[in-house]
């Protein structure tokens, strides 16, 4: 990768190589303000409030798991993030599917995950492997996000597909 990330960066790894000869290659820019924000405006799925809470969510896990990375389980935090990260994968992969029945199917499955990481967190609380303070933030945000699937679901199943 080049020095600074908002130098052009190539892409060669489809193009076949010619001895002696530099192929023609697609060239493409980065963002100048790789910062916070930069994906506000993009796929409809950015706009919804249960997307980017249940993605809050996941960072707040990611979190989680670094800074007790000496006391749960390599396994068990593995599959807390897998949990976390599925939640709005599944909304945006939801979102972007153009129907109310795929839709709804996606949302559910963002519920289901939810629910996992929420019993998950629950025996590393209940295994003395994080400590209350730990999940204070994350119970509200676990519940905030569990009503705002709720409301998606609701409102995608009153809609005509």
């Amino acid at each position: 990768m080049a020095a600074s990330m908002t130098e052009d960066c190539i892409d060669d790894r489809s193009r076949p190589q010619t001895a002696g000869v530099m192929p023609s290659l697609p060239r493409f820019k980065l963002p100048s303000n790789l910062g916070h924000g930069i994906f506000s405006r993009g796929p409809p799925y950015r706009q919804l409030k249960a997307w980017a809470e249940s993605r809050d969510l996941a960072v707040l896990i990611y979190k989680l798991c670094v800074r007790r990375a000496k006391t749960i389980d390599r396994g068990l935090a593995d599959q807390i993030r897998r949990a976390a990260i599925s939640i709005p994968s599944n909304i945006a992969e939801g979102n972007g599917r153009g129907t109310n029945r795929d839709s709804l199917r996606f949302l559910y499955i963002a519920r289901g995950s939810l629910c996992e990481l929420e019993s998950q967190i629950d025996v590393c609380l209940r295994a003395g492997l994080i400590e209350v303070e730990d999940i204070r933030n994350i119970a509200g945000q676990i519940t905030l996000v569990g009503r705002l699937i709720g409301g998606l679901i609701t409102y995608r199943k009153s809609r005509p597909d």
